[in-house]
């Protein structure tokens, strides 16, 4: 069994009856990202965390997920949450097979407010999570069922067109991950 247990650098690890806890990433013949003991200081982005489960996409081959950041990066303890609050959400591939690398990521966007006030309709709430993914019909024609978490009080589902998913990923080149599409200057 395999688990994505970060998204940048993408780390795959490796564990149950047949396995030792291998890790398999990037570059799955050196030591160069150890689980969670990193021996060089490696500069990844502000991404977090994924759905516990990937979608497997048969037309590309690869893994669909979707992480989140907390906006803005970097911050302290704050009135508003305490833990992560502000999060934006992108939707990531990584490839099927190793070396797992991170292969279409989408630009950020937010989960429109389930709430009735009228002031918040056209914004997001401060705390979102996605926390599932599953896959109904086709990775081209179907829909991605979305559950998340809001305001760490009461959760939400939605079905997004798979098309539209589609549309949202680009192509990431080979060796770069997200930190160096967040630091690449258009």
């Amino acid at each position: 069994m395999k688990a994505l247990t970060w998204v940048d650098p993408v780390t795959v690890v490796a564990f149950g009856p047949e396995s030792s806890k291998r890790r398999l990433s990037l570059d799955s013949t050196t030591d160069r990202f150890p689980h969670r003991k990193l021996r060089e200081k490696i500069k990844k982005s502000d991404i977090h965390g994924t759905n516990g489960y990937m979608v497997y996409l048969p037309s590309s081959d690869e893994f669909l997920g979707v992480a989140h950041f907390h906006r803005p990066e970097g911050r302290g303890n704050n009135p508003y949450a305490r833990h992560g609050h502000h999060y934006t959400h992108t939707f990531f591939t990584i490839s099927s097979d190793e070396p797992f690398r991170l292969t279409r990521i989408s630009n950020e966007f937010l989960f429109r407010s389930q709430s009735k006030q009228p002031d918040l309709r056209e914004d997001g709430d401060i705390i979102q999570f996605a926390g599932s993914i599953d896959l109904v019909g086709d990775d081209k024609g179907g829909k991605l069922l979305i559950s998340y978490g809001i305001n760490d009080c009461e959760g939400a589902t939605l079905f997004v067109d798979m098309s539209t998913i589609q549309n949202m990923l680009e192509a990431v080149h080979e060796g770069d991950e997200v930190i160096s599409l967040m630091k690449k200057k258009i």
